[in-house]
């Protein structure tokens, strides 16, 4: 596995450095900033993105009795390929950089946009991520100690586009984003050590022994895109997944400023919430570069 993760590393990162326009989200899909939209990576395209990013929150893994905080520091590197007018394929990895340890992920993903109206500037896509984490993180006290573990996250959706204003018309042009998603959260082993940490009679996700359950999600998103030349403000947002008094993830919600410096690479600032499985998770800046390939 780890052999495997740092061939993904070494090839996201040698195309990334290859120096976008169907912006690769930091799940590995066409979209906004971690939410995905129905657009695709043009046939014979390859899109590339490298994103600097600054998390902030607090690791609901802490009410086993941790203090567990959530600050840290992640690079993510994802590529999306367009396969045909109307398939893309995603992969990506991330590194992420906290006070109790790291974390690292691979995230394979696929769309397919199966329905497009240009006279009504309407698209619909189907899609769906897999993320797989391998964690690195542990926090001793005086007399216990656990080692973090983190899920493989699955997610499956559908999202539709709609675009009011015509570019050769319209000095502003905005697309909508709306969606339903499912997620689903692996069961994840804690490691636990010298002593029980909690004790609840409340219905709570995580057993005795430190085993945090599975759990399945569907939720909305919405997400909007407008553009004025070579500038774009976007913005998202997903509620909270939460089951049995424990988040499996915050809200999701960025908002970010986009700058086409060439025709094919565009610079992204802006906010955004993103952060491990198992946050709750504050806004925190990023920084990014994505870049169009190929055709």
């Amino acid at each position: 596995m780890r052999t495997m993760r740092i061939g993904t590393v070494a090839l996201v990162i040698i195309m990334a450095c290859a120096i976008a326009t169907a912006e690769p989200t930091l799940n590995a899909a066409s979209g906004c900033v971690q939410l995905p939209n129905a657009e695709v990576a043009k046939a014979g395209g390859i899109n590339v993105a490298v994103n600097f990013i600054n998390s902030t929150g607090v690791n609901e893994l802490s009410q086993l009795g941790f203090k567990a905080a959530c600050q840290g520091n992640g690079f993510n590197a994802r590529a999306t390929v367009g396969f045909g007018s109307s398939l893309e394929v995603g992969l990506g990895y991330l590194g992420v950089f906290k006070e109790i340890g790291t974390a690292n992920a691979l995230t394979v993903g696929a769309k397919y946009k199966f329905y497009e109206d240009p006279g009504n500037a309407l698209s619909f896509a189907i899609g769906a991520t897999y993320r797989d984490w391998d964690a690195d993180m542990s926090v001793d006290e005086m007399y216990s100690f656990i080692d973090f573990n983190l899920p493989t996250v699955t997610s499956a959706y559908i999202a539709m586009d709609k675009t009011f204003g015509v570019p050769a018309d319209c000095e502003y042009t905005t697309v909508v984003t709306l969606g339903l998603m499912f997620d689903h959260y692996a069961a994840a082993q804690q490691t636990i050590g010298y002593r029980p940490i909690y004790q609840t009679t409340r219905a709570f996700a995580v057993d005795e022994g430190g085993k945090v359950e599975s759990a399945e999600f569907f939720s909305p998103f919405i997400a909007f895109k407008t553009t004025n030349g070579n500038w774009s403000l976007k913005g998202e947002y997903k509620p909270e997944l939460r089951k049995d008094h424990f988040t499996f993830s915050s809200d999701v919600w960025s908002i970010a400023v986009s700058k086409r410096v060439t025709p094919n690479l565009t610079a992204t600032l802006g906010l955004t919430n993103f952060n491990l499985p198992y946050s709750d998770s504050n806004a925190g800046l990023f920084f990014g570069l994505s870049a169009a390939l190929g055709k």
